[in-house]
């Protein structure tokens, strides 16, 4: 996210440059359009989301703006940056723990140019000036004592740091360890449960979407998935490379197998993606 902008013209620009800050090279063409996108900015960048980037990621950003500004002695080449996001959030999927910004493993190894950057997009990192932490957890403001309780072992756990109070406390709301509590009380009837395996997840949206259709008074709709097979296999028939001349198979799926994508559960599936999607008006999984 990059503002504000002191018109919308240079948007196509702006789309542009968002795209290729955290790419190693920049083309000359890259770097007339991305000049032209910044001499537009009437004030700072402002980085969203910013725990799901890496150290190179801040490297790259910060090199990539160094050389269109011609600024190479400069962090972000002397432009102001503004990072915004969860510094408490899960590390990034591409890079895991590892690459985080508040890893303790970059630095350990500078044997490669990769880990260099890292160490190098670390130390830019630590050149922010003005931290702003905000503390209060605005989505429990009741002041009850459960709730008062609650809102203290959301904010340790986010930080690895539950006392035993908190633990107590969690625990005494387990449905297993407490018998007054049951998954089948009327008020759990329509909520989201957080299992600890996706397939649980889908079992129980699978029983919840029958269950809600029939007091609906609905039916499920299915949304069908459309899949071929990509030219990276479609070029290799028995794992030997097509001849010249070779058409190859067809693109399309054979039934029995597109059939049992469909079938497939979120959780067996790649990205955790649905072959097959049942809606009804009202519905929520």
């Amino acid at each position: 996210m990059l503002h504000p902008l002191k018109n919308m013209k240079p948007m196509k620009g702006l789309k542009r440059l968002f795209s290729v800050l955290c790419i190693k090279g920049v083309t000359r063409v890259e770097r007339k359009l991305m000049s032209e996108c910044i001499q537009e900015l009437s004030g700072p960048v402002v980085i969203d989301r910013i725990p799901m980037l890496l150290c190179t990621n801040v490297y790259c950003i910060s090199a990539c703006l160094s050389q269109i500004n011609g600024k190479p002695h400069l962090q972000f080449g002397g432009m102001n940056m503004v990072f915004a996001g969860d510094f408490a959030q899960l590390p990034s999927v591409a890079g895991k723990e590892n690459g985080s910004l508040y890893s303790w493993k970059v630095c350990v190894r500078l044997y490669n140019i990769q880990n260099q950057q890292a160490a190098s997009g670390k130390a830019v990192w630590h050149q922010v000036t003005t931290i702003i932490i905000l503390h209060q957890n605005m989505r429990q403001i009741a002041q009850s004592d459960e709730d008062k309780a609650l809102r203290t072992s959301l904010i340790n756990m986010r930080y690895h740091a539950c006392t035993n109070d908190d633990i107590q406390f969690l625990k005494s709301h387990c449905v297993s360890s407490n018998p007054n509590i049951s998954i089948v009380h009327p008020a759990f009837h329509n909520v989201s449960i957080i299992t600890a395996h996706n397939i649980n997840k889908d079992a129980i949206n699978m029983l919840g979407s029958a269950c809600f259709t029939l007091e609906s008074g609905q039916q499920l709709i299915d949304f069908f998935s459309e899949h071929t097979i990509s030219d990276k296999w479609n070029n290799n028939v028995n794992g030997m490379p097509k001849s010249k001349g070779h058409t190859g198979k067809s693109k399309c799926v054979p039934p029995s197998i597109q059939k049992e994508i469909w079938e497939q559960p979120p959780s067996s599936t790649t990205n955790q993606i649905n072959g097959k999607l049942s809606l009804c008006i009202g519905y929520q999984s």
